[in-house]
């Protein structure tokens, strides 16, 4: 995750009991109490935070730069300014944060001015540069069971808002060949820093927005030189930590958007949706459940906690009663934890009528199980099973916003029913992407008759089966709802194949047996079939001319 690195260094001379905002006297400078901050970062220190990676490739838009004010604070008191200098990071004049209990608390926002931990005000208009770098809004906040051996903080700052990089692609003919974009806002009011160009075609421009949820509303207005004035006002979904680039078409009448690119602006996980608050949790020190409890119990806002260090199994049951009932929205990133190998059963949830906080996950890589029901009512939209070997039963059961699954690298076990009552997508008006189910996939329906299916009930706009896929395809589509469905192996599928399946397009145009038994399972719905030879399309043609008219058979290579 490309990241602001904060170390702070505590330096103990005596037994420490203080962590506060001191304005004696003594300068912190001369105090072996106070707070030490010191910032690396990789990247040109010359470079703007939020466009040096759009300027120079090779450039980090992880660098401060002089004159940058930091706000810390620590167990809720009054946040203390760090501005960095040619020297490093100093805390403003008289004031300065020194160490006071065992189990202190500390959160940093970034910029100070105007803003506060969980509240930030956002920057309307961007054309300055320094406005621009004034809306690239981050926040983290970390707890220690005790104070580190070490006498080191390190803080790990999120962004809290989205960018958006607009570039005039072309203007349409209906204009003269000098046109160009006069004035260009976003949302009604927000004005966009120009990154490169004069408002003619390839003309760049960066805004910087808090999380947006998508929906109705003016999304982007341009005005052009000759006096037009064309909006989109349909709101795209915008989260946090990510980078939007739009190829804008302009028009008369119509403002059309050719192509979006969709990018990670934090080179790692990113967390979805707009949470408000990042929290290291560091495992180290804690001695047992009870520790890491208590450093759960102050979390009461939606949050990233970025877990690392080495785990035990008894901190499931921790985490669990964490989630459940807990008001917010939970992200955990677990990607830097050690010793985790297995997910137990019902690890994040207790299933119906115990609603989970859980709204992204991120495993280790070390992890290759996934037990019965571990993610079951969860509002997790993604899931990696990279290095996944086996997942149980009803694992994302009634997971109702889960919308994209990196699937195993190697062979995998599916037990029967581990997407039951999963929508993927949440409903039938936004279809998830596109995926093939690769063949490192082994869908082993086992002999219960109850709950079966690999997919059971979601709606998808695209799902291919790889030629070698090696699970069975009883009942593998169940309740579901496809646009198109590709199978690429030559083989029959089986009647029970999509029980209740609502599909408009099946192609099966590499399968030389007949299908009809399956198909009659689905013609309720079917409006095109891909055969492999005019043989079998006669055959289709002939078998539903009387029963299913109206579906198309057309045979591979004549569409």
């Amino acid at each position: 995750m490309r990241q602001f690195y904060l170390y702070i260094s505590m330096v103990l001379l005596a037994l420490w009991t203080g962590c506060t905002a001191d304005d004696e006297q003594m300068t912190w400078k001369d105090d072996p109490n106070a707070v030490i901050v010191k910032v690396t970062a990789s990247g040109l220190a010359t470079k703007s935070n939020p466009i040096g990676d759009l300027q120079d490739p090779k450039a980090s838009t992880t660098s401060f730069n002089v004159g940058d004010k930091i706000g810390i604070s620590c167990n809720n008191m009054e946040a203390i300014a760090y501005t960095l200098t040619a020297n490093g990071w100093e805390p403003e004049t008289g004031k300065y944060l020194k160490w006071e209990s065992d189990q202190p608390t500390f959160k940093a926002f970034y910029p100070f001015e105007g803003n506060s931990f969980g509240n930030f005000t956002p920057v309307k208009d961007q054309t300055e540069l320094e406005n621009l770098q004034k809306a690239d809004f981050m926040q983290v906040m970390k707890g220690f069971n005790k104070i580190p051996d070490n006498h080191t903080l390190e803080l790990s700052m999120g962004r809290m808002t989205a960018r958006i990089i607009v570039t005039v692609n072309q203007f349409h003919s209906q204009f003269g060949a000098d046109e160009k974009v006069k004035e260009i806002k976003f949302f009604g009011d927000g004005i966009p820093y120009i990154l490169s160009g004069d408002g003619s075609k390839g003309t760049k421009y960066i805004f910087l927005t808090p999380g947006q949820n998508g929906g109705s509303g003016e999304f982007l207005s341009v005005t052009t030189s000759s006096g037009v004035t064309v909006k989109r006002t349909a709101i795209p979904e915008l989260k946090t930590g990510h980078s939007y680039s739009f190829n804008l078409n302009i028009g008369k009448d119509a403002l059309e958007v050719e192509s979006i690119t969709v990018e990670d602006w934090k080179d790692g996980e990113v967390i979805p949706g707009n949470l408000s608050a990042v929290y290291d949790l560091d495992l180290t020190g804690y001695s047992g459940s009870q520790d890491l409890t208590y450093a759960l119990s102050g979390i009461h806002s939606d949050c990233d906690i970025k877990v690392t260090g080495k785990w035990d199994d008894a901190y499931f049951d921790v985490f669990k009663g964490f989630l459940i009932n807990n008001p917010s929205k939970i992200s955990l990133d677990m990607s830097g934890v050690t010793g985790m190998t297995a997910i137990p059963y019902r690890a994040f949830s207790e299933g119906y009528g115990d609603p989970s906080a859980l709204y992204h996950i991120v495993l280790p890589t070390t992890v290759t199980s996934i037990g019965k029901q571990s993610f079951m009512c969860t509002h997790i939209s993604s899931i990696d099973l990279t290095h996944v070997t086996s997942v149980g039963y009803q694992a994302f059961q009634s997971c109702s916003e889960l919308a994209d699954i990196a699937w195993p690298k190697q062979e995998c076990t599916f037990t029967r029913s581990v997407f039951t009552y999963t929508k993927w997508s949440g409903n039938s008006e936004k279809y998830a992407p596109p995926f093939t189910i690769p063949s490192t996939v082994i869908y082993a329906n086992d002999d219960d008759e109850a709950n079966r299916g690999f997919f059971n009930g979601g709606y998808f706009e695209e799902i291919t089966i790889s030629a070698d896929f090696k699970g069975t395809y009883d009942n593998l589509m169940q309740s579901v709802t496809v646009t198109k469905l590709v199978v690429e192996g030559d083989i029959s599928l089986p009647a029970t194949f999509g029980n209740n399946a609502t599909i408009s397009e099946l192609d099966i145009s590499n399968c030389t047996n007949a299908n009809i038994d399956c198909i009659c399972y689905i013609t309720h719905s079917l409006k095109t079939v891909h055969v492999k030879t005019e043989a079998l399309q006669k055959e289709y043609q002939e078998y539903f001319k009387d029963k299913h008219p109206n579906i198309q058979f057309i045979v591979k290579g004549n569409e």
